[in-house]
């Protein structure tokens, strides 16, 4: 299943702030991405921690995750818009923890 992330916010961040090492004040430390299905009960990880954000340059990120056979048909969605709300931005020194519209300081 092909999966395309775009990092900068439709050019709203810079792109140095995909990089987790990047001294930028707001930049990501990592990034991740579920796939979570109401109707088949399923919450499984597809992508965690900084190695998507430093696998390849550009604004976009890729990913191809192969579906485990084991996984049951149904109706399931990419969880991660905004992509945000499971990542951890650095801003001017303070760590944020976005979840849901929940900002812990």
């Amino acid at each position: 299943m092909p999966i395309a992330v775009e990092v900068t916010g439709n050019g709203q961040i810079s792109l140095d702030a995909a990089n987790p090492s990047s001294n930028a004040d707001t930049h990501f430390i990592s990034l991740e991405i579920f796939l979570v299905s109401s109707t088949t009960q399923i919450n499984m990880t597809v992508a965690s921690g900084p190695d998507f954000l430093t696998n390849e340059s550009g604004s976009v990120r890729h990913l191809n995750f192969d579906v485990p056979t084991c996984i049951p048909a149904g109706d399931y969605n990419v969880c991660a818009l905004p992509f945000m709300d499971n990542s951890v931005l650095m801003r001017e020194g303070i760590a944020h923890v976005l979840r849901g519209g929940y900002d812990q300081q």
